[in-house]
């Protein structure tokens, strides 16, 4: 039988041993979970407690963003010393851009877990407040693991009369295909560690639209000294329907806002990302 010898163990999300044999390393992604209610005594002594003890073993913590690492730094009172911010990449990176804004029903797409903290809620009444003739033709497509939440947001469509234009779908393989598709994507979201589904989007040429909130405009707020013209207020649902509006009106808009995330895409690489993760693993047994 042949033995295996580990330097060094990676634990990139929940789980991290409590007594690792060999210098650990760990990615916390967002601390979300540490303020969401969660059922169950058993599941919130895991959740809350030993996954948190887990954590503050790392010899080095990574992070997706500089919003986050001050979470985990101040909430966790692991040293700032053993953190540091790594930002994600795209998995379309390298792949061709659409050429051309999509035909036919406009459909903006949103990708994500269907709970309150990704604002679809905002989305749906953006849709309800476009004007008639833009409203009757346009579409909200939501993609993402289902869970309870989502017969509240069919609810508030019902209400607002777009119900018919709100259609709920998995998360599948051919998410590539929906971001190309689509007229823009929008990421209403109130709360994230980083927000993946805007960079994938943005490296194929996509438009999106996304909440103001800090940690969003770490990762997406500028380019080349240029604010982002698609984001909006959170919870904003007036906001987002001008944006909305714009996107369907004015096609010189809709491309603006494709240039602009090619240009984000551009700086999230893989080759960023595997320099990082390298001098992750040699800062880590550096200090063993």
């Amino acid at each position: 039988m042949k033995l295996i010898l580990f330097h060094l163990l990676h634990s990139p999300c929940l789980g991290a041993p409590l007594w690792p044999p060999v210098p650990l390393v760990c990615t916390i992604h967002d601390l979300i979970l540490l303020d969401e209610e969660i059922p169950g005594g058993c599941a919130r002594l895991y959740f809350k407690t030993l996954i948190p003890a887990g954590w503050r073993q790392a010899r080095l913590v990574l992070t997706d963003t500089r919003f986050v690492r001050r979470q985990v730094i101040e909430r966790l009172r692991i040293p700032a010393e053993r953190v540091v911010s790594l930002p994600l990449c795209s998995r379309f990176e390298g792949a061709q851009p659409r050429a051309e804004p999509p035909t036919g029903q406009p459909a903006f797409l949103l990708v994500g877990s269907v709970e309150p903290r990704k604002g679809f809620a905002t989305a749906i009444e953006a849709l309800a407040l476009l004007p008639a003739a833009l409203r009757q033709d346009a579409r909200l497509l939501i993609t993402g693991h289902r869970t309870p939440h989502a017969a509240e947001l069919i609810s508030l469509a019902q209400r607002l009369g777009v119900a018919s234009q709100v259609e709920f779908a998995p998360y599948r393989a051919e998410i590539e295909q929906l971001y190309r598709s689509a007229t823009a994507l929008i990421f209403p979201s109130l709360a994230e560690g980083f927000g993946l589904p805007p960079l994938e989007a943005m490296s194929l040429g996509t438009p999106v639209l996304l909440s103001d909130i800090e940690v969003l405009r770490e990762t997406y707020g500028e380019a080349s000294g240029r604010r982002n013209p698609g984001m909006f207020a959170a919870n904003g649902a007036g906001a987002l329907a001008a944006l909305m509006r714009r996107v369907l009106e004015e096609p010189a808009f809709a491309a603006e806002l494709s240039g602009f995330g090619r240009e984000i895409a551009a700086v999230f690489t893989r080759e960023r990302f595997a320099a990082g993760l390298l001098a992750a693993y040699q800062r880590a047994l550096g200090s063993a």
